[in-house]
């Protein structure tokens, strides 16, 4: 059998939850997007970007992350997410760095 750790629930915690109504049915712009951006809001930084760094042509197609390719310097790798459980084809744009 699995056992509980008992360690698991010991500190302190700190969490926050948010009720968002909308109207329609379940879609990534009523829900997904809203989720995403309660959930991991925008962080302060120094770089200031003009545009978007990936652009995607779907709605229902959340980018999760970007990290660098461990192996080259000059790659990246992309997450991408379907949120609504249905066959999609999306463009992904790269903003062009130069």
């Amino acid at each position: 059998g699995m056992r509980s750790d008992e360690c698991g629930d010991i500190g302190i915690y700190s969490f926050r939850y948010g009720l968002y109504p909308y109207t329609g049915g379940y879609s990534a712009d009523n829900c997904v997007r809203p989720a995403y951006l309660f959930n991991y809001p925008l962080l302060p930084s120094k770089c200031i970007l003009d545009s978007a760094l990936i652009t995607i042509d779907a709605t229902n197609i959340v980018v999760e992350t970007v990290k660098l390719y461990e192996d080259s310097a000059m790659a990246f790798i992309v997450r991408l997410c379907e949120s609504e459980g249905t066959d999609s084809r999306a463009e992904m744009i790269l903003r062009d760095s130069s």
